[in-house]
């Protein structure tokens, strides 16, 4: 099952291999009404790749360390075209910005400890804001730091938060931002029907609609390009094609990959001017 923007495919396969596809259009999809009676069901969408390029994910809250308010701005300044006088780079994915005082050392040490008001935190609730990323420098040396953040933002009455440490755990303190920010915009939109849903990766995460639930933001970026990667691997392996590429054409993308043997993969992957730190298949 591929959930898109306009269209939503499902592909049902019989004990005896035989195959019907159907098309509904998204906005009328009941995924748990699509999927019954299925004993093996597996979904991909491109709702989060969608809505980076168009940048209509959920408004978000980022709390970071006081002095770095501006990072999803100003980036590591590398400029898309050196000599240009003007400059035309996407938005970032930042609704509002609140810096917190408090501080981590290079090792892991709490020099300084963290704290925000409640009380300032639900005024961006009151704003409509539901969404907050929570990014510390050196955050995934002291993980405590940013869960007590994250816990005042739940107590405030954000429904999604995402925390730097858990979503992109690695170094490089502007790939976390991104994958975080990216997490916590994208997550609110996902579909949500229990099952197994497509990563970015070619891998399936488990949507449980508890809170031990696998699938999140961060890893439905590729969901649906994915799929095609896989399909076009499986497709050539089976016709003993050695060599093939894939042409994936939507609604609002294109996506091309080229297939010897197994997908590629790899660590990161950019996507309209963010760098995400999540394992994804590697596209054209």
């Amino acid at each position: 099952m591929d959930q898109g923007g306009t269209f939503t495919d499902v592909v049902r396969v019989d004990e005896q291999g035989k195959t019907e596809v159907r098309k509904v259009l998204s906005r009328d999809a009941r995924l748990a009404v699509l999927g019954e009676g299925a004993t093996d069901l597996r979904r991909g969408t491109t709702v989060a790749t969608n809505a980076l390029l168009e940048r209509s994910g959920a408004p978000v809250l980022l709390l970071t360390t006081k002095g770095f308010g501006d990072l999803p701005w100003i980036g590591d300044q590398t400029r898309p075209s050196l000599f240009s006088l003007r400059v035309s780079r996407p938005p970032p994915l930042v609704t509002g910005v609140l810096e917190v005082s408090g501080r981590l050392s290079a090792d892991g040490e709490v020099l300084e400890e963290h704290e925000v008001s409640v009380e300032v935190l639900r005024r961006w609730v009151d704003r409509g804001v539901r969404s907050a990323a929570v990014v510390l420098v050196h955050g995934p040396l002291a993980p405590r730091a940013e869960r007590h953040l994250g816990a005042r933002c739940r107590q405030a009455g954000f429904t999604q938060v995402s925390l730097g440490h858990e979503v992109a755990p690695s170094r490089g303190l502007l790939d976390r931002l991104h994958t975080t920010l990216a997490d916590a915009a994208l997550s609110p939109m996902l579909p949500r029907a229990p099952g197994l849903y497509m990563r970015s990766d070619g891998g399936l995460a488990r949507e449980t609609g508890g809170a031990d639930s696998e699938w999140r933001g961060a890893h439905a970026v590729l969901s649906g390009p994915a799929g095609g990667v896989v399909a076009t691997a499986a497709l050539a392996q089976r016709l003993g094609i050695p060599r093939a590429l894939g042409f994936d054409m939507g609604g609002t993308s294109t996506d091309l990959c080229r297939v010897e043997g197994e997908p590629q993969r790899t660590d990161h992957v950019v996507i309209d001017g963010l760098r995400l730190r999540v394992p994804a298949v590697r596209l054209e």
